[in-house]
């Protein structure tokens, strides 16, 4: 019996030793998402910049080692790559509007999501599209840090492929 009563207890010891600890409140307090008004100002400036032709201002909301990933083309970034992608719009005479739908930040990083529309200089629908920007608080600037832009009509060559 004193065998049996020590086998017990030599389980209890291993079960109790190999228990998971117990949950322990945690000290930090959990960073909850809301609504920016603060970065969508912020954000209201890049369709300012396009429609000025500001390619200047346009490059300066983008963080240094932002990634731009454009339709139909390899993912680009930095600071040449904005100014030659955005460059190429204002160039072309394109002007346009975007409709946010909803901008979010979560301490030092945000993003927005819309819709676009491209505008030709004689005043046609050049584009229309969605967007995904993600901001990230450098230094106390938002900037953004991957943009993210693709158009809702069909690729060049689509509609007649489907014809055919």
């Amino acid at each position: 019996m004193r065998g049996l009563r020590l086998a017990t207890l030599s389980m209890m010891v291993v079960v109790v030793a190999c228990a998971p600890p117990a949950p322990q409140e945690s000290a930090e307090v959990a960073v909850k998402a809301q609504a920016s008004p603060e970065l969508a100002a912020v954000a209201d400036a890049w369709a300012q910049n396009l429609n000025a032709g500001d390619i200047d201002g346009l490059v300066a909301l983008y963080a240094e080692d932002a990634r731009i990933l454009p339709p139909n083309a390899e993912m680009a970034q930095g600071h040449d790559a904005v100014r030659a992608i955005f460059g190429g719009m204002i160039d072309a005479g394109l002007t346009g509007s975007l409709a946010t739908i909803e901008t979010i930040v979560a301490a030092d990083l945000g993003y927005r999501t819309g819709n676009y529309t491209l505008t030709a200089p004689d005043g046609s629908q050049a584009d229309q599209g969605k967007y995904l920007e993600i901001w990230r608080e450098i230094n106390g600037e938002w900037k953004i840090s991957v943009d993210t832009f693709n158009s809702d009509l069909p690729a060049a060559g689509a509609a007649e492929a489907a014809a055919d």
